[in-house]
């Protein structure tokens, strides 16, 4: 059997003889078999059918007392064709052009790398046609893919698609979906794209005592937003993603922080992989999905040129950090490795997606939620992964290692395999001409620009990144390999103030002093500030725990200051580098 044609009725009594009526009265150069369910119609839609399929031997009813829904219903006829392809309509639709099942089965058969085909539709708004006169409606796009059945259930009507015997039972969300057609067309398109040939093949009713007209259109509105939802939520599973945690746990602090991430990233059903140069808690490995410890701790060694500053960038509730202190990252050597080392395992346990994640930072109900929509991001701007650019005056651009999301084989294309120190010295030779160290944030953001941005969604570092995670709390770690010695475990800094606004950042007409706690033991601060020798005044910061921070704001003028602990003189700092600022939000 070339075609069979399902119909689903429901108390359709003034519109069910047309509907078969046009089916039956279709031209082909085939044989096609009807089949009618009645879902327990409680009008005389059930005389009617018995009548035609008097008249028709090609049309077979399934007749049941019980209503099961719209639902049930289709899943049901799907089960009992037999044929090439199934064409479906609702028994108070009707087709106008006679020729429309051989147009259809034609196309079908004529490409092979189609699953469905469909046609243009006038609508029937309780007796009103529209569009008015010749006009009708067809799809705005060809092909139709099932990525752009994640925004529209662009496929408009006169379905008609190739019997997939794998696509039964029907999925669960099918059922989620208030829409069945939408539903039905998104699981057809797992096995191909689907066209719409521009001519009217028939009308689509909606009637009064149809599904949708008890509804408002808001309410409407809604009911499809839901199920564009569930549709996009099912294309991403489609996907194996795996998110990559790198730590390094040198203290409890740490431990705890891991232990946290993961149980945050466990409750909304993320795969881990946990990779780490470190030992770690058992309760900790049994709940992350792989775990894989790298005994040989790799680290940067002395065999560079100049090193150029690095910018250390924080977010708490209200304002944004930025630190821009000199020093390289020896540990940056064991992430690069690690990172490469991960992606190999991972890509050959079968996973196409990878994001990459620091434990550092306090996640929110939005942070979660971001996370979960990451991929359909991604796949509604048709890129193949996610970067947070950072921009600094004067200096180089970077991306944020605080997350990232990407296509794992695009990514290994990207970033050359660093392996050792003397692998990243040849790089900074190449890319630079010289053998001045740069940070790996830099290496990350110059491997992508050669590539190619276009690829890749950047957003910016310093604004959509807070916004996208709900203003959290970034880098609330600093591993004390990056801080300078003189700072004891606390940091005490003489910081420009700007203010956000409309996105801008605006300078203040005052400074601040910074300190924060970044080791657990209490700290007594007392810093002086001056005008070049001139003392302008002092302030006390007592810092009782890790993480514990304090500021002030002070006169313009200020530009240099002097912190002691305790009464024993610890540093002078000044205003040096430009880039280092506070920035309220």
């Amino acid at each position: 059997m070339k075609l069979n044609v399902i119909i689903t009725a429901f108390n359709v009594e003034d519109f069910i003889e047309q509907c078969v009526e046009s089916v039956v009265s279709q031209v082909t150069k085939f044989s096609f078999k009807v089949l009618v369910r009645d879902d327990g119609s409680t009008d005389s839609t059930r005389e009617h059918l018995h009548r035609l399929a008097t008249k028709y031997t090609n049309v077979h009813l399934i007749l049941d007392d019980k209503n099961i829904g719209v639902h049930k219903s289709v899943e049901q006829l799907l089960s009992l064709c037999d044929s090439e392809y199934i064409a479906t309509l609702d028994g108070d639709d009707y087709f106008v052009d006679i020729s429309h099942f051989q147009q259809q089965v034609d196309f079908l058969d004529n490409n092979k790398n189609y699953v469905m085909s469909s046609c243009g539709v006038k609508v029937d708004r309780n007796g009103d046609l529209f569009p008015l006169e010749d006009l009708y409606v067809v799809s705005a796009i060809n092909p139709i893919t099932r990525k752009d059945l994640t925004e529209s259930n662009f496929i408009n009507f006169g379905r008609v698609f190739r019997n997939i015997k794998q696509i039964l039972p029907l999925p669960d969300y099918y059922y989620k979906c208030y829409s069945d057609d939408w539903a039905l067309n998104f699981k057809i398109l797992e096995y191909g794209d689907a066209f719409c040939l521009d001519y009217l093949g028939g009308v689509y009713r909606i009637r009064k005592e149809g599904r949708l007209q008890k509804f408002s259109e808001e309410e409407i509105e809604e009911k499809n937003n839901i199920d564009r939802k569930i549709l996009e939520e099912e294309s991403v599973k489609d996907k194996k993603i795996i998110t990559i945690i790198d730590c390094y746990v040198h203290n409890k602090s740490i431990e705890n922080l891991l232990r946290k991430k993961v149980e945050e990233l466990k409750s909304i059903n993320k795969k881990i992989f946990l990779i780490t140069n470190s030992d770690v808690s058992c309760d900790i490995i049994d709940k992350v999905d792989y775990f894989f410890k790298n005994n040989e701790n790799h680290l940067f060694q002395e065999i560079f040129g100049e090193i150029e500053p690095v910018v250390f960038w924080t977010a708490y509730p209200w304002f944004t950090v930025y630190k821009h202190e000199l020093g390289y990252q020896r540990h940056a050597l064991s992430v690069l490795r690690n990172l490469y080392d991960a992606l190999n395992i991972i890509k050959g346990l079968g996973y196409d997606y990878f994001e990459r994640l620091e434990v550092d930072s306090n996640f929110n109900d939005n942070s979660l939620e971001f996370l979960k929509y990451v991929p359909h991001l991604c796949e509604r701007e048709n890129k193949i992964g996610l970067f947070y650019k950072n921009d600094y005056s004067g200096h180089n651009s970077d991306l944020s290692y605080h997350y990232f999301y990407s296509k794992i084989e695009e990514f290994l294309e990207m970033i050359p395999n660093i392996r050792t120190s003397q692998d990243y010295l040849d790089w900074l030779i190449h890319t630079y001409g010289d053998s001045n160290f740069k940070n790996v944030e830099i290496f990350m953001f110059k491997c992508l620009e050669k590539y190619g941005t276009d690829k890749f969604l950047v957003k910016n570092g310093g604004v959509e990144m807070n916004q996208d995670f709900g203003n959290i709390n970034w880098n609330n770690v600093t591993s004390i390999s990056n801080m300078s010695p003189k700072y004891k475990g606390a940091i005490s800094k003489i910081l420009p103030l700007y203010k956000l606004e409309n996105d801008v950042e605006v300078e203040s007409e005052n400074l601040v002093i910074f300190s924060e706690n970044k080791i657990d033991e209490k700290k007594d601060r007392r810093i002086l500030y001056f005008k070049d020798d001139e003392f302008l005044g002092e302030l006390r910061h007592t810092l009782n725990h890790e993480g514990h921070w304090i500021y002030n704001e002070i006169p313009k003028q200020t530009n240099r200051i002097e912190v002691y602990e305790n009464d024993e003189f610890l540093y002078t700092e000044g205003l040096i580098f430009n880039v280092s600022r506070m920035v309220l939000r």
